[in-house]
């Protein structure tokens, strides 16, 4: 009997708390002549462990030839023929024994691997306080004033800046100098009539 077997994932038969597990392990005879009908049959050593129901296949050095899953209910027995992944007929003979494994390592790595495959929480983005400017009062005199404000509005083209005539010092006292008083004006006039001839002149009193 040939049983052909894809591997289906890994299913532990085994309680976690359980930390070991029994591998039984047989001789075998295989060969990669598949579709020759004269087969070329090699001594090996085939190992089913329990736990996960997995086969696995050496040579007479130990070196490993392959294995598969096995779906069947029943263990591995002697005299059952079957086909490895890689295409390689194994004839399961003589059983030597069984041993026992530690499941300890395989549950370890297990459990690393389904710890690195959970998400992580996403960080909470840092919250960025911005400085609060501090404006000061600052009093309206002593504020900056537009240009404008301080010269006015302009009034349009501007000429030639009237000077005054007389200057304040003449419009002061030059007015005094201009109009003499009568009593000046009277002995000016006296004194530069020229009809009147130089000399004493008498009033006689009667």
């Amino acid at each position: 009997m040939i049983s052909t077997i894809s591997q289906p994932p890994s299913t532990f038969t085994v309680p976690p708390s359980q930390n070991t597990a029994p591998v039984n392990e047989f001789r075998c005879l295989y060969t990669h002549d598949i579709q020759r009908k004269k087969k070329r049959w090699q001594d090996g050593f085939l190992k089913f462990h329990t736990f996960n129901k997995r086969v696995m296949v050496y040579d007479t050095a130990r070196n490993f030839v392959g294995d598969l899953h096995w779906k069947d209910v029943a263990e591995v027995q002697e005299g059952v023929e079957l086909e490895l992944d890689i295409g390689v007929l194994v004839e399961v003979t003589e059983k030597l024994g069984t041993t026992t494994t530690n499941l300890a390592p395989i549950f370890q790595r297990k459990a690393n691997v389904a710890s690195s495959n959970r998400p992580r929480p996403t960080p909470a983005p840092a919250t960025v306080r911005q400085p609060i400017a501090i404006q000061g009062t600052i009093p309206a005199q002593m504020r900056h004033k537009p240009l404008a404000s301080l010269l006015g509005t302009p009034t349009g083209r501007h000429g030639r800046a009237m000077l005054p005539i007389h200057s304040p010092y003449t419009e002061r006292h030059g007015d005094g100098e201009r109009q003499p008083t009568g009593e000046s004006a009277r002995k000016r006039q006296r004194i530069e009539d020229p009809g009147q001839e130089p000399g004493w002149s008498v009033t006689r009193v009667s």
